[in-house]
């Protein structure tokens, strides 16, 4: 009976010490000293996340295939309609890291946001017409920081009648991605200038309806591509 009693207690002491740092733990991603100042890593942060372009429209979900020079490709991110020069905003607190021509996709700029877990999503905007911040400024959800447009590799008539190529009019296209865990801040930068505003396999592409109810009702049900490496943003769908 003894024995019994000590070895309760002593799984209770067990789990009341696992209990008391897990929330330590959790507690520790208020600290700005767990991530780049003057950023702070909140859990819940994309909870504040919001459209880019206000009363958007979608035009093309993540996931719908198109032809894109005469290839069909998964598309990586959400289209918006959005007319020339429309502002642009940011899609919640992050830093400008990349902005500039980045080919296909035109005028491009790229805010980082930490979350929990010292793990970086990036939001790219694309097709843009001009910028309104520059890089290395910290931006608040929902500052304008660009204005959209129709740059990038223009259709060709007969690219516009088979509806292949890379624009054919004023839009923005918005892409999330999950930085892979081994990269921080500085190899996110190198990436990005290396390969002219692309991660180039270094981050997975995430569902925009994961973060933007908005566009989760014009879209429907969130997908993804790939479930273990975003097991631990599960919760962010509503």
């Amino acid at each position: 009976m003894k024995l019994t009693t000590v070895l309760v207690f002593g799984l209770m002491t067990l789990w009341a010490f696992w209990a008391s740092a897990a929330n330590v733990h959790l507690e520790s991603f208020n600290l700005a000293s767990h991530c780049r100042a003057p950023l702070r890593c909140e859990p819940g942060l994309w909870a504040h996340w919001q459209m880019p372009v206000k009363k958007a429209t979608v035009s093309s979900c993540f996931g719908q295939r198109k032809l894109l020079n005469k290839f069909e490709n998964f598309h990586e991110g959400v289209d918006l309609f959005a007319p020339m020069n429309t502002p642009v905003r940011s899609v919640a607190r992050g830093k400008v890291i990349w902005r500039g021509f980045a080919g296909c996709s035109g005028r491009s700029i790229v805010v980082e946001h930490h979350l929990p877990h010292r793990r970086i999503v990036l939001s790219l905007y694309k097709h843009l017409h001009e910028f309104n911040a520059a890089v290395g400024e910290t931006v608040s959800g929902g500052q304008v920081i660009a204005s959209s447009g129709a740059s990038g590799r223009k259709l060709k008539a007969e690219q516009s009648a088979e509806n292949r190529g890379c624009v054919s009019g004023p839009h923005l296209h918005l892409e999330l991605r999950l930085v892979n865990s081994d990269l921080d801040s500085d190899d996110v930068e190198d990436i990005l200038y290396k390969y002219r505003g692309h991660m180039a396999g270094h981050a997975t592409a995430l569902d925009p309806r994961l973060f933007l109810p908005t566009v989760r009702r014009q879209c429907g049900p969130a997908i993804t591509r790939d479930l273990a490496s975003l097991a631990q943003l599960s919760s962010v769908e509503k």
